[in-house]
């Protein structure tokens, strides 16, 4: 992986320094252009340029590395989370109206673990 980072690195600064001055510029106006340029990112998706999406990305993965150190580190936190699931997986068992549905996806997923792949 490094080693083709390193390659990409090269074989940009060969080009960059290849280019004239102004075409350089222009290529550094159309590269900032292009960051902002608004995209869509799917079909029902709202347009978002390439910094908006760099900056969504960028504060999703703040907010798992942040709510990933709570959870290792407050165990009040867990303690609350592990209450809950308990409360949710006690009502999921307990529900008589979807009893036989959940013992058919259980066994379902038994029967799946148990078959042979070619």
């Amino acid at each position: 992986m490094a080693e083709n980072e390193a390659l990409k690195a090269l074989v940009t600064e060969a080009i960059f320094k290849s280019l004239e001055a102004g075409k350089r510029d222009e290529l550094l106006k159309g590269a900032i252009s292009s960051l902002l340029e608004k995209k869509r990112t799917g079909s029902w998706s709202p347009e978002k340029s390439e910094l908006e999406q760099a900056y969504e990305q960028a504060i999703r993965q703040i907010a798992y590395e942040e709510v990933s150190r709570m959870l290792k580190e407050d165990k009040g936190i867990r303690a609350k989370i592990n209450d809950l699931v308990l409360k949710a997986f006690d009502e999921v068992i307990s529900n008589t109206s979807t009893h036989s549905q959940l013992v058919q996806n259980l066994a379902g997923g038994i029967a799946m673990a148990f078959k042979v792949k070619d």
